[in-house]
């Protein structure tokens, strides 16, 4: 998420779908049941990370 001049919001994190963008999509996939399960996982741990 961006604030009104383009810049990251500090302190805002996200993760899995919500943080994965053109990654994946906006919603999970129909098709591939527990495809972005490894996203989630990851990018939950990196955003901790940087907390």
């Amino acid at each position: 998420m961006l604030n009104d001049y383009g810049y990251p919001v500090p302190g805002l994190y996200a993760a899995g779908n919500d943080a994965a963008g053109m990654l994946v999509g906006d919603t999970y996939a129909v098709t591939l049941p527990g495809s972005t399960a490894g996203y989630a996982a990851f990018s939950g741990r990196n955003a901790v990370a940087n907390m």
